[in-house]
């Protein structure tokens, strides 16, 4: 939940790809599920490497958002 906070501080949560959107209102809603459960809840289902690898996009791009804002 904190990468998420951290994604809509930069760089926005609108700025997300949609499966990463789609990710954080999912994880949002069910902070307590396995990656593999929230997976099993989105249309079309993804699977726990698929929800694993969009955690490790969004780490990516909000460690790439806040290098870019610091001066």
């Amino acid at each position: 939940l904190e990468l998420i906070e951290r994604a809509e501080r930069a760089p926005g949560l609108a700025a997300l790809p949609p499966a990463l959107r789609e990710f954080c209102r999912v994880r949002r809603a069910h902070p307590e599920l396995s990656l593999a459960a929230l997976g099993e809840m989105l249309d079309p289902p993804a699977s726990k490497s698929a929800m694993y690898h969009r955690v490790l996009r969004l780490q990516a791009l909000v460690g790439e958002a806040e290098k870019s804002e610091q001066p």
